[in-house]
């Protein structure tokens, strides 16, 4: 039976450095901490953020992941992309109301027509010979010539003017009770009537609806100037003397044929009967 010495460790004792030179340590080592240092646990260095890891899902003091950020974060993704959107609802849809109004569609603005250079000519004309009483432009009648329109036509139109004329005076001399009392009126009316009156009978005779209104309060304010004058009486059918139209279909079959088209003395008879109508009253 064999014996078997006992192992006695031994503690080396711990170097002494307090002693060796500074050239002696490592570089930027402090020679009275070196010794611990040695004897100190190493710390582990902190992991890395992975790649496909965003910065804000990413603990950079603990050197983990925010897991609850994450599933939070992909909790409203996954919601947003499930709820429908605005944008993808058709254009008839997304403009609706919340209730049960209706909206009045918008009127497209309609597109302006260019001005068609004969009209304009022809209405260039009509203005001239009204402001001149009667005394048509050559210039004027050239150019409409000029534009393509045959100078018969431009005559025509000139005597259907003429005849318009002519019939809104026998229009007013009948309203009037006769041309001496409409003459009589319009000459007191010039030297007796303030501008303002003047004004508005002018307004009244300019237009066609309103011209016999005018021609009786002319006719209605000379007569209380000049009562001695006999009292105002309206012509009655009776003063027509001559055929008269029997309905404005008769006088617009008239105006359209042929011969008033050409026959500028025709187009003077069909005024006058025009003005025997008026006064007969078969065109009321």
């Amino acid at each position: 039976m064999s014996l078997e010495s006992p192992v006695i460790e031994t503690t080396s004792p711990a170097p002494d450095y307090s002693q060796l030179p500074a050239s002696a340590f490592p570089e930027s080592a402090d020679p009275s901490t070196y010794k611990d240092s040695l004897s100190a646990p190493e710390t582990p260095a902190k992991p890395e953020r992975p790649a496909h890891i965003s910065e804000k899902f990413w603990d950079a003091e603990a050197g983990t992941i925010r897991v609850d950020d994450m599933a939070k974060s992909y909790a409203e993704l996954e919601a947003k992309l499930r709820s429908p959107k605005s944008e993808d609802k058709p254009a008839d849809e997304a403009d609706k109301p919340n209730d049960l109004t209706i909206e009045p569609a918008k009127p497209e603005a309609p597109a302006e027509a260019e001005a068609n250079p004969i009209t304009t000519a022809f209405e260039s004309f009509a203005k001239h010979y009204e402001d001149t009483k009667g005394q048509p432009a050559e210039d004027q009648i050239a150019e409409i010539v000029k534009l393509g329109v045959p100078q018969n036509i431009v005559e025509n139109y000139l005597a259907g003017l003429s005849a318009l004329s002519q019939l809104a005076f026998q229009q007013a001399h009948a309203t009037a009770g006769g041309q001496d009392i409409f003459d009589a009126a319009s000459d007191w009316a010039s030297k007796s009537l303030t501008a303002a009156e003047i004004d508005s009978y002018n307004t009244l005779v300019t237009n066609s609806t309103t011209a016999k209104q005018g021609v009786e309060w002319l006719v209605a304010k000379y007569k209380v100037a000049h009562p001695s004058e006999g009292s105002f009486v309206e012509s009655t059918p009776g003063t027509a003397v001559g055929d008269v139209f029997r309905s404005k279909s008769e006088m617009v079959a008239a105006m359209k044929t042929d011969r008033y088209q050409t026959d500028r003395a025709y187009v003077a008879e069909v005024a006058e009967k025009v003005a025997r109508s008026q006064a007969a009253g078969t065109l009321l």
